[in-house]
């Protein structure tokens, strides 16, 4: 009987061995497993923190570009207006000589002989010259013909 009990004993010795190496087995396996998908998990976090990166990356590309776009539009308003000013500035004083010029050729009195005076007054309606012609004395004609052609000379300088 003692043998009997020992063989028994040895047979559930080596289930129990047996069992033990297969649950040993089956937990490698499940760390294995589980080890795996910690690496998954862990690699797709990267990629995720990657993206983002490039994601905020790039959006700070485009908003130093949009910046710099920004400046540049600013400082080209700001020579527009400069050039803007500056032409204003010569159209007046081109107006401002014209008026002066306007004024000095305005009245001219001529004075040729103590029977007529001549006032050439420039009206710049169609750029021609209106001409008064005032008489103190009785004036001939001969001395009107003299007088236009002195006009003439005049206004053709």
């Amino acid at each position: 009987m003692s043998e009997e009990a020992k063989k028994e004993h040895k047979s559930t010795d080596k289930e129990e061995k047996e069992k033990a190496k297969e649950q040993a087995k089956l937990e490698k396996k499940a760390k294995k497993k589980e080890e795996k998908k910690e690496k998954e998990r862990l690699k797709e976090q990267k990629e995720i923190e990657k993206k983002a990166k490039k994601k905020k990356k790039s959006k700070q590309k485009s908003k130093q570009r949009s910046k710099k776009k920004y400046k540049r539009s600013k400082k080209r308003h700001k020579r527009n207006k400069k050039k803007h000013k500056k032409r204003l500035r010569k159209s007046s004083m081109k107006e401002k000589r014209k008026k002066k010029k306007k004024k000095k050729q305005k009245i001219r009195k001529i004075k040729t002989n103590k029977y007529m005076k001549i006032v050439i007054g420039t009206a710049f309606l169609s750029s021609l010259k209106e001409v008064v012609l005032c008489f103190l004395n009785n004036p001939n004609h001969a001395l009107i013909a003299w007088m236009r052609v002195q006009l003439k000379k005049t206004s053709g300088q």
